[in-house]
């Protein structure tokens, strides 16, 4: 098993070690919110601009939709590796435990 780290894409790895099927989708949108890390939390970084400058609204509002996807899908995961209905949201049935 792999040690702790801030990179989305890793912690995913290691759900999928401990037998999590990790939606292809879902790696994608992990990959994209470890991209965006390093630029957002040290503006320095990025060579040629400032993070206000290269982020617009239809960028973060991307992020953001990534970012509530994975969170999501760990919810519903949690709840259903812990054997209870994962709790109604949105008002919306309750969900059901993460697919393939």
């Amino acid at each position: 098993m792999r040690k702790g780290g801030h990179a989305t894409t890793e912690r995913l790895k290691t759900l999928g070690e401990l037998g999590l099927a990790i939606p292809e989708a879902l790696e994608g949108a992990a990959c994209n919110l470890d991209l965006q890390s390093i630029p957002t939390r040290y503006p320095d970084a990025l060579p040629g601009g400032r993070p206000f400058e290269l982020y617009d609204r239809s960028k973060a509002l991307e992020v953001l939709d990534d970012a509530r996807r994975v969170l999501e899908w760990v919810k519903r995961s949690a709840a259903y590796a812990g054997g209870r209905k994962a709790p109604a949201h949105r008002g919306g049935p309750g969900l059901r435990p993460p697919g393939p």
